[in-house]
């Protein structure tokens, strides 16, 4: 509450500061997280649903989970801020994680979105 600090006149006259946002930055993964954690998920349809963190995206620095095979929540990114790391991870080095998998794909909608040439995104060896 209270008056602002400054009229709007004296902060065009002072300059005012703009912020910008360094979207190249890598954002600091959570020391729970590493490829093939179990990760609880906090927010939206699969809220406390437990999915397996594979990589974070380039872009976006979100985490790209899914927990298909075990609980039907398929491959989706989301924010480390939504999840909470368990001690559990898994062996995912026999899978191998398509570089073709991007913020681009997952930002189109289910219409346009294409598979790769052998069907599958993610590929066990």
């Amino acid at each position: 509450g209270g008056l602002p600090r400054f009229s709007k006149a004296e902060l065009k006259k002072k300059g005012a500061k703009k912020t910008s946002i360094n979207v190249n930055k890598k954002n600091a993964l959570k020391a729970s997280l590493t490829p093939g954690s179990i990760v609880i998920v906090l927010l939206g349809q699969y809220a406390g649903a437990r999915v397996v963190f594979l990589k974070q995206m380039e872009k976006s620095q979100q985490l790209l989970v899914t927990g298909a095979g075990f609980n039907s929540a398929p491959l989706f990114r989301i924010d480390q801020n939504y999840v909470i790391g368990t001690r559990t991870s898994i062996d995912i080095s026999s899978v191998s994680v398509s570089a073709d998998i991007n913020d681009a794909l997952l930002n189109t909608t289910k219409k346009q979105r294409t598979t790769l040439e052998d069907g599958n995104i993610i590929q066990h060896e």
